[in-house]
């Protein structure tokens, strides 16, 4: 949960004071890059004890681990594919394509570059800050227990 609120404050502060500042930019870059990639190493941990719970909560005989594996593949399988086309969909809505296209000649009007800059930066503000803000909602209900089981639970054949 701790990097989620890293994550939302990072967002928040970057949207407040780092529109003009290419080093702040930088370092939010690092930092949204290595904070869910540092995390999500410890993914299955967390999985694996959200099937734990499920298990004694309900009095399953066997857990449902492929049922949690399969659900997690439909949220994000759908979500890595169709996050850069709906990026780039709101940016062709701002002149991104029309820009790109025209960047050879003299006649780009400046204040559609500076709309398309904004919307990049709150691209970059707004994204991290919505999906942290919704992580940390759905999160919030599962806790890691101080589970000191050496003998695995469970062993699926």
């Amino acid at each position: 949960m701790t990097s989620f609120f890293i994550q939302v404050i990072a967002s928040t502060f970057m949207y407040f004071h780092g529109r003009h500042d290419p080093a702040l930019l930088a370092a939010f870059f690092i930092l949204d890059a290595t904070i869910p990639a540092a995390v999500f190493n410890l993914f299955n941990i967390l999985v694996s004890d959200i099937i734990d719970d499920d298990q004694r909560k309900y009095s399953r005989k066997q857990p449902q681990s492929s049922m949690v594996f399969g659900t997690n593949a439909l949220f994000t399988k759908p979500g890595n594919s169709l996050a850069p086309m709906l990026v780039v969909a709101v940016l062709n809505s701002y002149g991104y394509e029309t820009l790109k296209n025209s960047y050879s000649d003299k006649e780009i009007i400046v204040k559609e570059v500076e709309d398309l800059h904004d919307v990049m930066f709150n691209l970059l503000c707004f994204i991290p800050l919505l999906l942290s803000l919704c992580q940390i909602a759905v999160w919030k209900f599962y806790k890691l227990r101080s589970n000191t089981d050496i003998i695995p639970k469970h062993v699926e054949s």
